[in-house]
């Protein structure tokens, strides 16, 4: 089965705002498959992505979201707060990130955040799908790319080594607006 993935690229209309502050008026609600989650994206984002959850959903995939998709600047603070340690971890492999002005540290048995500022959800071109089943993954691998979403990069890196970064659950939008 071929993963999709594709580097993503801001949409030019994106330019005038900060990642993570992105005014209401350019957002939009999208299904998440939970009663209690609202969840939201870049409106064209948001158009996509609930397409493809109706095209799921005739095909018997039930897709779930696993958090507000949009991540505000606040959100990404403390995410990152929560995930990484400004002292060395000891987690293997090791992943860092530099902000301000330090290296900080991904803790064991975290997954890997972006820093803040630079998060694609700050963007609200991301969604993180629970992918905890084949059947699940295996459709969006071959459907998600028709409405524009793709993995954020390759399971394993052009050297032949597992990609620290590689997360099956997050899907980026790469159409254009």
């Amino acid at each position: 089965m071929k993963e999709p993935w594709k580097r993503w690229k801001k949409p030019a209309r994106l330019n005038k705002f900060k990642n993570g502050e992105l005014p209401p008026r350019i957002l939009q609600a999208i299904p998440t498959g939970r009663l209690t989650l609202k969840a939201q994206l870049y409106r064209p984002a948001a158009v996509a992505f609930t397409k493809m959850f109706e095209a799921a959903k005739k095909d018997g995939i039930k897709l779930k979201s696993t958090g507000k998709q949009y991540r505000g600047i606040e959100g990404q603070i403390a995410m990152f707060r929560a995930r990484y340690s400004d002292t060395p971890t000891g987690r293997v492999p090791k992943v860092t990130r530099r902000w301000n002005g330090k290296t900080w540290y991904l803790r064991k048995g975290a997954s890997p955040s972006a820093t803040p500022g630079k998060s694609i959800h700050g963007w609200g071109c991301a969604v993180d799908l629970d992918v905890t089943d084949r059947k699940t993954f295996e459709w969006l691998c071959h459907a998600a790319p028709c409405f524009g979403f793709y993995l954020q990069g390759p399971r394993t890196l052009p050297n032949g080594r597992p990609n620290a970064e590689w997360e099956p659950w997050h899907w980026e939008w790469s159409g254009r607006d």
